[in-house]
């Protein structure tokens, strides 16, 4: 999360890590977010799983997994990757 806030992107909006409502409806979205990153230059987003900003507990956060729009939590002290996103 400190990451992700301290992420600026070149619009000058600053970042933050998606809750688990915001990965699940980038998800239900996917399409149309791969292809509006490929009109832009960029990369589709990569099948795996993603933390949330959303806790399960004191220990666990949720995370989601992008190829098939699964939810789980997972142990905050495992590595897994993030996703940096803005308000638009």
């Amino acid at each position: 999360a400190e990451y992700c806030r301290n992420y600026t992107f070149k619009n000058g909006k600053k970042g933050y890590l998606w809750s688990l409502g915001e990965a699940l409806d980038a998800y239900h979205n996917k399409a149309k977010i791969n292809k509006a990153m490929k009109k832009i230059g960029g990369t589709a987003i990569k099948d795996t799983w993603y933390y949330t900003s959303t806790q399960y507990d004191e220990s666990f956060a949720w995370e989601v997994g992008w190829p098939y729009g699964d939810r789980n939590y997972n142990n905050k002290n495992n590595a897994l990757p993030i996703r940096v996103v803005c308000a638009l």
